[in-house]
């Protein structure tokens, strides 16, 4: 889910449980001014914690993160020129896998730990 989506999502909940509120108006004030701090929160993190991100929607930096060209998911990086590679070699295309261009990517999950 993409972070506008999301953020979508949570603003249609927000919503919904002010409707069923029984709060009072300083619980609702504090409920309304903190979901909208984690709004915008996640809005600036660029959902990182969200899953694939369109290329189109944002890029990464040079940090090495999940790509996929709809067909193949590969770890790797965009250089700074803006290619795209994939694997431990730097002398490696992701395109050289597909005609397909990477269209979204991923920040690497955390390693396994036991």
């Amino acid at each position: 889910m993409n972070v506008r989506r999301f953020i979508e999502k949570v603003d249609k909940k927000k919503r919904e449980v002010l409707k069923q509120s029984k709060l009072s108006n300083a619980e609702l004030h504090m409920f309304m001014a903190g979901m909208n701090s984690a709004m915008e929160a996640i809005e600036e993190g660029g959902g990182d914690c969200c899953g694939w991100i369109p290329v189109g929607e944002r890029l990464p930096g040079t940090e090495r993160v999940l790509i996929t060209n709809g067909e193949f998911v590969k770890e790797g990086y965009r250089r700074p020129d803006g290619v795209w590679k994939y694997g431990r070699r730097d002398d490696e295309l992701f395109s050289s896998l597909s005609n397909k261009p990477v269209i979204a990517w991923m920040p690497l999950p955390e390693p396994y730990n036991p």
